[in-house]
């Protein structure tokens, strides 16, 4: 059988003149997933056309997270949490207690909690509706990975810390602000 004339091209069932096998028909899915991909990854990751000259690095977490964000502490009543999401305009209230973070409470929990048969707000506390297994991220994590474990997770947040010191929260809305400047050129 000949060589093909471009290996880049050349079926994997191809390469080098024998059968692949399962790794090497992996590595060239991949290569084409890659070569495929390479435009868009160079948008997000802000590299030259050659992926040896860096432009600029990922935004990091810290440039679009919130900071400072409002809280609720976890025996207060889902009607104390609902009055300060309303009041302040947010969708998620990391839960607090003793300063260190025990979970997060979003819009959507209360929703459901409310939503239910014969349950009044004011008597259920938050640590009974919050989630406990809360994503956390230091402020210095590029905003890729954090989106992309966002996505993983199918989180609507992430929680800003260092150490046990609560600094900002990431929602959908900062990661779409981030994707709007990064598109616009900033």
């Amino acid at each position: 059988m000949a060589p093909a004339a471009d290996m880049r091209t050349a079926p994997p069932h191809s390469l080098r003149g024998r059968p692949a096998g399962a790794q090497e028909l992996r590595t060239a899915a991949a290569e084409t997933r890659r070569r495929a991909l390479a435009p868009t990854l160079r948008l997000f990751v802000g590299m030259a056309s050659t992926a040896h000259e860096p432009v600029h690095q990922f935004p990091l977490v810290r440039q679009y997270m919130t900071p400072s964000p409002h809280t609720v502490g976890p025996t207060r009543s889902l009607g104390a949490a609902r009055q300060v999401m309303l009041k302040h305009h947010v969708r998620h209230l990391p839960v607090l207690d003793g300063g260190r973070i025990v979970g997060l409470i979003s819009e959507r929990d209360l929703l459901l909690v409310e939503s239910l048969p014969g349950v009044n707000p004011t008597d259920v506390h938050v640590d009974e509706a919050m989630v406990t297994n809360v994503y956390t991220v230091h402020p210095d994590t590029p905003v890729g990975e954090v989106v992309e474990t966002m996505i993983d997770r199918k989180a609507g947040s992430a929680v800003v810390c260092e150490g046990d010191r609560v600094l900002g929260i990431f929602t959908t809305i900062d990661a779409l602000q981030a994707l709007h400047a990064l598109l616009e050129g900033r």
